[in-house]
């Protein structure tokens, strides 16, 4: 019997033995576990901080872009560079450079003017804008027509302005042309644009 309670309390203790370590084996895994669920919670949170950093330094240059008005303009220097446009655009007409011309518009304006349907609006009888450009050299070479004296220039914001001239002896209550500012340069544009 003494050999039968040695065999028991042996077993019992291998058996107790292999379950602490499977119990020590189950809590090391929770441990990891938990750890790791931890770790992705700590990951979450910095991208959760990440974006929100992100989010308000794009909030702050956008305000920043809103708050930020454009330095003025030199409207004394501006309005010299669009009558030299003005002036660039007569020597078009004078030689029939279609090319150059072109140069100095607006897409809008070579779009616009390369629709039939918006030259017949406009009352032309062009169907595009190399048979509008051609038409306008024939109309002024017809009517012995020249640039008409610059009244001034209004700049309705930085980025267009209108241009008045004297027709006979008063200036003519509608601009003559209007002007867009794109990349720093002026284009000759539609009163529509650049608003």
């Amino acid at each position: 019997m003494k050999y039968f309670i040695i065999v028991f309390f042996l077993l019992f203790l291998t058996l107790s033995g292999c379950s602490s370590k499977k119990s020590a084996a189950v809590k090391d895994q929770g441990i990891q576990q938990e750890g790791i669920q931890q770790e992705e919670i700590k990951k979450e949170e910095i991208e959760e901080i990440s974006e929100e950093k992100i989010v308000r330094a794009e909030e702050k240059q956008e305000i920043e872009k809103i708050e930020t008005p454009a330095p003025p303009i030199d409207e004394e220097k501006e309005a010299e560079s669009i009558v030299s446009v003005i002036e660039t655009l007569e020597g078009c007409y004078k030689t029939a450079d279609l090319k150059k011309w072109q140069n100095l518009l607006t897409p809008m304006y070579r779009e616009r003017h390369n629709d039939p349907e918006f030259l017949k609006l406009e009352g032309w009888s062009a169907t595009d804008i190399e048979s509008f450009f051609y038409l306008l050299v024939e109309t002024r070479k017809k009517g012995n027509i020249t640039s008409l004296p610059i009244s001034r220039v209004e700049f309705i914001n930085q980025n267009k302005a209108l241009v008045y001239v004297i027709l006979g002896d008063k200036e003519f209550p509608e601009p003559q042309h209007t002007f867009i500012r794109l990349d720093n340069r002026w284009y000759k544009g539609l009163t529509e644009e650049g608003e």
